[in-house]
């Protein structure tokens, strides 16, 4: 018989705005830009599976640049050796004088990317799931929290699990439905954004 801390409800959602990411080397640099970021995990991912994780990143974009500020700062420079650079091109482009020219020479971009994952259950608790939904029915009948137990009563669509919007832990989770649906509207709205209001 499994314990009450095998069988308990447990989720966790991430939401990261954007993430925006730079290396840069000697004369060339990268730029990673994702945004948004949504991840959930939850311990009832479907039927079979013991616990599980989805994830959407809607915009990737990778960016290449090379350094092309010495070439351009000293247009009477005719060496294009670069045998004989000066020095004053070097402290000129490290003083931060606005010389800085980066030159974008490779860019990639995708989205959505969806990812899901999950754990399948081992041979001798491949009925925990039954047991795990039963006692979660016994327990949240009079508050009906975990709308993806009850579509019949929530009148929302019968989802696997709460990872994508079937349960409301604390208030009234106006950005559950629609946390794995970023739109431009959600900064306007204040739902489904990571900042505080």
């Amino acid at each position: 018989c499994p314990s009450s801390e095998d069988i308990k409800y447990r989720m966790t959602r991430v939401a990261i705005d954007a993430i925006d990411l730079y290396l840069q080397e000697a004369g060339t640099a990268t730029q990673m830009w994702i945004s948004p970021v949504r991840i959930s995990t939850c311990n009832l991912h479907g039927h079979q599976v013991k616990s599980g994780v989805t994830g959407v990143l809607p915009t990737i974009l990778l960016r290449q640049f090379v350094y092309a500020g010495g070439h351009f700062a000293n247009i009477n420079n005719t060496n294009t050796t670069g045998s004989a650079r000066s020095h004053t091109n070097t402290s000129s482009r490290m003083s931060g004088d606005g010389s800085d020219i980066w030159l974008e020479v490779g860019s990639v971009s995708m989205g959505p990317v969806i990812i899901e994952a999950a754990i399948s259950l081992p041979t001798p608790e491949h009925n925990l799931h039954l047991v795990q939904n039963k006692y979660l029915k016994i327990h949240d009948e009079k508050t009906k929290r975990l709308w993806f137990l009850w579509p019949q009563d929530s009148g929302v669509k019968n989802n696997k699990c709460g990872c994508i919007g079937g349960c409301a832990f604390f208030g009234e989770n106006r950005n559950g439905a629609r946390f794995f649906k970023p739109s431009y509207h959600d900064l306007q709205d204040g739902i489904n954004i990571a900042a505080y209001r």
